[in-house]
């Protein structure tokens, strides 16, 4: 089985992966834990000079690849026998975790609801 986690650091995100040690998931499993890094600024539009935005933006991918790491490590410890992986990317979070999708073919995604029911 493939498990992507979409993980953006949010109390539902957080309850998301707490769910997983009730879901019955198997006991050998691959995981893959996504964070994504907001590309959503533009940065003639907000008048920030090229450089301030590179700099954010690589700030954003370092807190994405921390969250990542994080999970990982929970993740990996509630499930010992599974092959866990995380990776942080750039982008529109939406679009980012479709295209993840497509070419890493999951069996299940879990996703926080940021409290939408």
């Amino acid at each position: 089985m493939r498990v992507l986690v979409a993980y953006d650091g949010s109390t539902c995100a957080d309850a998301a992966v707490e769910d997983m040690r009730r879901a019955g998931l198997p006991v050998d499993a691959s995981a893959l834990v996504l964070c994504v890094a907001d590309g959503g600024l533009d940065p003639e539009n907000i008048g920030l000079a090229e450089a301030d935005f590179k700099g954010s933006r690589k700030h954003k991918l370092v807190e994405a690849e921390a969250l990542a790491a994080t999970v990982r490590m929970r993740i990996q410890s509630d499930f010992p026998r599974w092959t866990v992986t995380a990776e942080a990317l750039w982008g529109s979070p939406a679009k980012v975790i479709l295209e993840t999708i497509g070419w890493w073919s999951p069996d299940l995604v879990v996703t926080g609801s940021h409290g939408r029911s």
